[in-house]
């Protein structure tokens, strides 16, 4: 049973490197698909969301690993990521490469989902250690990302050669998806059909307040990803590979983060420490978009990095811990409507860049960071509502 445990760490650990080194590559490439294209800062927006506008629908795929069995649906996700970056990188135009990144979004967000829950289930009794692992992965990768984009574009490569990197990234992670499923006979979930229970939880007020918190999250996290090595680029007169070193950097801090403080959330409070990690980033990457010195602006990101690492793990653990019945659906649903946050906020810095600046706009990531971190004091009254004592509450 350990040996089938770790085989399916490593399968998810892998994957969610994977996803993370994918979901990164965007910020260094936007400038260069933009000027391909011959885009407007408002099409920019547009095709900076894609991904998550694709990603909205993982919900379908939590749903099909309910029924297929989680790791048979990770493996099919990754072989559509591998074929969909291909697409993206030989698109001839916006509305192709449009609609390429959407559905490479649907797949990262099936891994995603689907790993989250894998995690959690195989270990139920270290769940939040196992969980920070996973997402020290997702770190790393989405360091190691935006560092190659910036190192391939500054070498004169272009933006179409930097989408092609995950085609390779994939294959060691589909061989430990594979080994792991035939190790555990391809993990055939017991559910006859879609479980029906994945959509009562809209029915929690815990769970919309946990949906809006990943709302805020995605909202910072993908908003920044975007958008930060172009604003830096243009504003800031970052070169591309300083300007995707200083995303890689706060993704680097994330991973590390979850490793450092995996025990900080619970040992203070799951609510307490979103409240207080959340608006920490906030304040650590305003300035950091507001400091005049490259290095300045580089070591802000990267503490913000830090504090930011524990609030998806903290809204995660209250899923399970407060939200009855969470299955794989159910996760797949909170990640959907938390990327209605990164699409809002892409879209929003764009828009709002063109009708203003982006020296303004791009202050939009740190406002979301700020509400993540309010969400929390509504949390007693939701608990209330739902039947449990104010004194019980997440923290």
């Amino acid at each position: 049973m350990g040996d089938s445990k770790g085989l399916v760490l490593a399968a998810c650990s892998s994957s969610a490197g994977l996803i993370g080194f994918t979901m990164a590559l965007i910020g260094p490439s936007l400038k260069f698909m933009a000027a391909d294209f011959e885009l407007g800062l408002w099409e920019t927006g547009m095709l900076a969301s894609a991904v998550s506008l694709g990603y909205i629908f993982s919900f379908f795929g939590g749903l099909l690993s309910d029924r297929i069995g989680e790791l048979s649906s990770i493996l099919l996700a990754l072989i559509s990521l591998s074929l969909l970056c291909l697409l993206v990188s030989s698109s001839n135009g916006f509305l192709a490469c449009f609609l390429s990144l959407a559905f490479l979004g649907l797949s990262i967000g099936t891994i995603n989902s689907t790993t989250t829950f894998l995690v959690a289930k195989t270990y139920p009794g270290s769940r939040g250690w196992a969980l920070n692992v996973l997402h020290a992965f997702f770190g790393i990768g989405s360091l190691s990302g935006p560092t190659v984009a910036g190192w391939l574009l500054s070498s004169g490569s272009s933006w179409r050669i930097v989408y092609s990197t995950p085609v390779l990234l994939s294959i060691p992670a589909g061989l430990a998806a594979f080994a792991a499923a035939a190790r555990t006979k391809w993990d055939r979930a017991p559910i006859a059909g879609l479980n029906p229970k994945a959509l009562l939880v809209v029915r929690n007020p815990v769970f919309l307040l946990l949906a809006l918190a990943t709302f805020s999250h995605m909202g910072m996290a993908i908003g920044s990803t975007s958008w930060l090595p172009t604003y830096l680029m243009l504003h800031g007169g970052f070169d591309p590979k300083l300007a995707g070193l200083t995303i890689g950097l706060f993704w680097g801090c994330v991973g590390l983060g979850r490793l450092m403080l995996a025990k900080v959330p619970e040992g203070i409070g799951l609510a307490k420490s979103l409240t207080i990690f959340a608006i920490s980033a906030g304040f650590l990457s305003w300035a950091g978009i507001s400091a005049r010195d490259p290095y300045a602006t580089m070591a802000l990101w990267a503490l913000s990095g830090i504090a930011f690492s524990t609030t998806l793990p903290s809204i995660l653990a209250l899923l399970v811990k407060e939200v009855p019945g969470a299955t794989g659906g159910a996760t797949g649903l909170l990640f959907s409507i938390g990327m209605v946050g990164s699409i809002f906020s892409q879209w929003a810095i764009g828009f709002l860049g063109g009708l203003f600046s982006l020296a303004l706009s791009i202050h939009c990531v740190s406002l979301f960071a700020f509400a993540m971190g309010l969400i929390p004091f509504a949390m007693p009254m939701a608990l209330r509502s739902h039947g449990k004592a104010p004194g019980r509450s997440p923290d």
